[in-house]
């Protein structure tokens, strides 16, 4: 989780390791296993709910260390 506290462009590093599928919820066609299965072929990300405002992606990439 990501606390959005700040205004401004911001560089932001997920590390991969830290992904999880969702518990709450999974599209029909997931296998619904608790695990990140490949290929993976979608991600999102999600504002809280108690969300305002927008926000903006100028770039995504993954990479290995």
């Amino acid at each position: 989780m990501i606390e959005d506290n700040f205004k401004g462009w911001r560089r932001i590093i997920c590390p991969f390791n830290e992904f999880f599928p969702r518990g709450d919820w999974q599209p029909d066609s997931a296998d619904k296993n608790a695990n990140l299965d490949f290929p993976i072929k979608s991600f999102q990300f999600e504002p809280r709910p108690e969300s305002k405002g927008g926000v903006y992606f100028d770039d995504l990439e993954l990479t290995r260390k």
